[in-house]
């Protein structure tokens, strides 16, 4: 993936919200990121080190 200088990255897919890959994750970050992404619908950007093109998988 090319970003093991952010190591443990998680990807989190969706619907209706662009795929994301966060990096740099902490037990402390993972607890923000399940409040900011998963319940409240918004991206905990300074996180965010990817967004996949999964556009191009789909093609």
């Amino acid at each position: 993936m090319g970003l093991c200088y952010v190591e443990p990255t998680v990807e989190v897919v969706m619907p209706d919200m662009p795929p994301v890959i966060y990096g740099k994750m902490t037990s402390d970050v993972a607890e923000e990121l399940v409040v900011k992404h998963l319940v409240e619908h918004s991206l905990l950007d300074s996180h965010i080190f990817d967004r996949p093109a999964i556009d191009i998988v789909k093609h």
